[in-house]
């Protein structure tokens, strides 16, 4: 009897041992990866793999805000393997790359549009593209210009707009796109720059808060108003629209390339349409038609 006692208790001790390993195995396979995403990027690129987890535990994304200037610096460098754009590689950067026996592959999966916002007091709250290319070069009403972050995917944008002309003195960029809504919501005679995705971060309080203090600027053409909305991207009447790419380095198919491939697929797809950006395959929907009797 005290044999068959001491014989129990090792099969427990086994049992649960064992129960022990495979919970350490679990753990063990769930590995983490980290996607650099510009500012104007971060809200969807947390949508996205918020929902790519929920269907492949096997990884932890951890979303790293970091200017594109920057994020392309380090893929360069090797040191990060997946970023989230408004450009791919130039030919200089893409040979340097190569020195690590490496290529950046880029993916266009969706479009989104550079956006501009005032306080919510300012009268001027429309202009013509002419109008607001000459507020941010001479600048005759003295309004000082706002940027999201310094190396951001809106400076290059606005940067490469420009061309040979330089911005106002009135120029400069905030930490973080949170400091410049709080920046211009308090700030008369004040233009912000940033991305459009932002604005569809609506469970964050302290955002939709800065939401009421500003307005959007339209873009005047042809007698009409054009904004940010992804209705006027698709019919290409917003001209601030852009590119949104997956730069990914990794040399062989994994964790990155899985994320990828789900993005760029119809499931992905569905998010980036529901999140207001502008889908590049656009997704498509089933109906399905019952007749009734009589008809």
């Amino acid at each position: 009897m005290k044999y068959l006692k001491y014989l129990f208790c090792l099969v427990v001790f086994t049992a649960c041992n064992n129960n022990n390993n495979v919970s350490d195995q679990e753990k063990k396979r769930k590995v983490v990866a980290y996607i650099y995403a510009d500012p104007a990027f971060v809200n969807i690129s947390q949508e996205l793999s918020d929902v790519y987890e929920s269907i492949n535990d096997s990884v932890d994304f951890q979303i790293v805000s970091r200017g594109e200037e920057l994020a392309i610096k380090q893929m360069v460098s090797d040191s990060i393997a997946l970023a989230v754009v408004s450009r791919p590689l130039s030919s200089a950067e893409a040979e340097q790359l190569s020195t690590s026996q490496k290529v950046a592959k880029e993916y266009l999966f969706a479009q989104d549009a550079i956006t501009f916002v005032v306080n919510r007091s300012d009268k001027d709250t429309v202009f013509t593209k002419e109008q607001l290319m000459e507020a941010f070069t001479k600048n005759p009403k003295g309004q000082k210009v706002v940027f999201d972050e310094n190396y951001s995917s809106s400076v290059n944008y606005v940067s490469k707009l420009l061309g040979k002309e330089t911005l106002t003195a009135n120029s400069f960029a905030t930490k973080d796109t949170k400091e410049l809504l709080a920046y211009v919501s308090q700030n008369r005679n004040t233009i912000g720059i940033l991305g459009s995705n932002v604005f569809s971060n609506l469970d964050d309080s302290t955002l939709t808060a800065l939401f009421k203090n500003i307005k959007l600027i339209g873009i005047k053409d042809s007698g009409r108003i054009y904004y940010p909305f992804q209705s006027d991207i698709a019919a290409q009447k917003y001209p601030f629209a852009r590119n949104i790419y997956i730069l990914n380095s990794e040399h062989y198919y994994g964790k990155y390339s899985g994320f990828k491939n789900f993005v760029i697929g119809p499931k992905g797809q569905r998010i980036i349409l529901k999140s207001g950006l502008m889908p590049i395959n656009m997704p498509s929907r089933l109906l399905n038609f019952v007749k009734s009797n009589g008809n």
